[in-house]
């Protein structure tokens, strides 16, 4: 019942925002194409581009801040803005059923404070998959349209408008790599909604906005915005930063963020919320 409830009022209704990731994409191609046109009037294209180059383009980000380098540092401006605009779809939907009747009634008729937190938490990740599977559509469309073969393969290339590592990666190795975003938004999303749990919706953007502008200028797996900034991981550059440690640190904040919430909701005084919302 909650589930049903959270897809049709937090995504069919709202459906207007999933606009953003359609846009930053087709940016975001655009600059891709541009760079591989540069890199074949150079000389620089070792070989065509495909499907899973212009994808790495896009969810790449941008190498680590260097204090002693920094006149190389690029601001990671299309990774921050995804980030940001997962937080702000996020938003205060999961809460705001709780300080206006009808989400009340509905928390009330379903009869679980515990079934409803599942259901929020199941809304978040549904909203994150959707986000990247219109990145994924947005790029392969653009792909048909400039003529790219369609690949899950990396492969290696000697190319600056393509992100390779030494040796062609396919398979399970590469799919754990393209995993590491969604997956770092869906950690991102579940602590912003367990802090909006404690305080307020402002505080939980609020985090992930200081989360993602720490890992901007931080090269450590802890700073968690990392694990999504393909380009520094260790496949790619010399960091600390594993495919597998990171899938283990985002998944065990997942499930910490789920329990707190599932704990903390159990003792929450809704009344004295919607009075101070």
């Amino acid at each position: 019942m909650y589930y049903k409830y959270d897809l049709k009022n937090g995504i069919l209704y709202d459906k207007n925002k999933f606009i953003i990731p359609i846009i930053i994409t087709i940016i975001a191609c655009i600059g891709f194409n541009s760079e591989f046109q540069s890199a074949i009037k150079s000389g620089y294209a070792d070989r065509e581009a495909e499907f899973i180059d212009v994808l790495m383009y896009v969810l790449k980000g941008e190498k680590p801040f260097d204090p002693y380098n920094n006149e190389d540092f690029k601001f990671p401006f299309s990774w921050l803005i995804n980030q940001l605009s997962i937080a702000f779809i996020i938003g205060k939907y999961p809460l705001s059923e709780l300080y206006d009747n009808h989400g009340a009634f509905v928390l009330i008729k379903g009869g679980s404070r515990r079934k409803w937190v599942l259901s929020k938490y199941l809304w978040i990740v549904t909203v994150c998959i959707i986000y990247y599977l219109l990145i994924l559509m947005t790029i392969l469309i653009f792909c048909k349209i400039s003529g790219f073969a369609v690949s899950l393969e990396l492969k290696t290339s000697q190319s600056f408008a393509f992100l390779t590592a030494s040796k062609t990666f396919t398979g399970i190795k590469l799919i754990k790599i393209l995993l590491l975003p969604l997956f770092t938004s869906i950690a991102l999303s579940f602590m912003q909604t367990a802090i909006s749990l404690v305080f307020q919706s402002v505080y939980g953007f609020a985090f992930v906005l200081g989360v993602c502008g720490i890992s901007i200028y931080s090269n450590s797996i802890w700073a968690i915005g990392n694990c999504s900034l393909l380009m520094r991981n260790e496949q790619f550059n010399y960091s600390d930063i594993n495919t597998d440690k990171a899938l283990i640190l985002l998944c065990t904040i997942i499930i910490i963020s789920f329990l707190f919430s599932i704990i903390y909701f159990d003792r929450y005084d809704i009344l004295r919320g919607r009075r101070e919302n």
